[in-house]
């Protein structure tokens, strides 16, 4: 179904664009002590990729628009790669493009951790930025 014709159902009098605009400009903020954690486990020679379910619209903001490129190596959106969290497809094409070695997920999703544990994975569950020290000391030194 076309978007502009689904829109007055949904209550949405602005048209399609000024929907996109709000919905793309939604949920921006990405805490800055998560990505102090990021910055440090860089440091130590640990490549970060964020592993994220958005569409092809919505990965492309989170990637380009808010910036998140500039923190990590790569981003593995599903949209790109075909497959969703927590599918081991998705594991395995992310597997593919990080390479073999130790792959560690920090996951705010409890069944993203247990699909990547599954794959031979590590993961620990993210909360609130309490957990960063424990994600630190588990990653350790590269």
């Amino acid at each position: 179904m076309e978007l502009a014709r689904l829109t007055p159902s949904l209550g949405w009098t602005d048209g399609v664009e000024a929907l996109l605009q709000f919905w793309l400009g939604s949920e921006r903020t990405v805490g800055a002590e998560a990505l102090a954690c990021v910055r440090l486990l860089r440091g130590r020679g640990h490549p970060c990729f964020p592993g994220t379910n958005p569409e092809r619209h919505r990965a492309a903001c989170v990637g380009n628009e808010m910036g998140l490129a500039d923190h990590f190596d790569e981003i593995y959106a599903s949209s790109a790669l075909g497959h969703a969290k927590p599918s081991g497809e998705f594991f395995q094409a992310a597997t593919d493009r990080i390479g073999s070695g130790d792959v560690f997920l920090v996951g705010d999703t409890i069944a993203n951790g247990h699909a990547a544990k599954a794959f031979g994975w590590k993961a620990l569950h993210y909360r609130d930025p309490r957990d960063l020290p424990q994600i630190l000391d588990a990653a350790g030194p590269r």
